[in-house]
């Protein structure tokens, strides 16, 4: 079972990511919380911006700096368990690349 936090019961900005390779193959990863495999995902912080929120998770969560982005869409959800909302935002994004040390 789920546990949730405050945090995750109040209205968010939901923040994701898929981010391929060169082969075209997709990053996945074990969320440490849920205990699944999934795409970089997150929460923007209260009156954070969701462009500062994307890039700030994907640097923290799988070490890739975002250059720029721009976002495609969003769509708003309403969680029916408390009828808190979520905002989820697609982005297009350019990484910058690692130098290899």
């Amino acid at each position: 079972m789920v546990s949730f936090n405050p945090e995750d019961l109040v209205s968010h900005d939901g923040i994701a990511a898929i981010i391929k390779n060169a082969k075209g193959e997709v990053l996945v990863q074990e969320h440490v919380k849920y205990g699944f495999w999934t795409i970089p995902v997150g929460k923007a912080k209260k009156g954070q911006k969701v462009e500062d929120a994307l890039k700030k998770e994907i640097f923290e969560e799988c070490n890739l700096a975002i250059e720029s982005c721009q976002e495609i869409t969003s769509r708003d959800y309403t969680y029916a368990k408390n009828f808190a909302g979520c905002k989820t935002s697609p982005f297009r994004a350019k990484f910058l690349h690692a130098k290899n040390a």
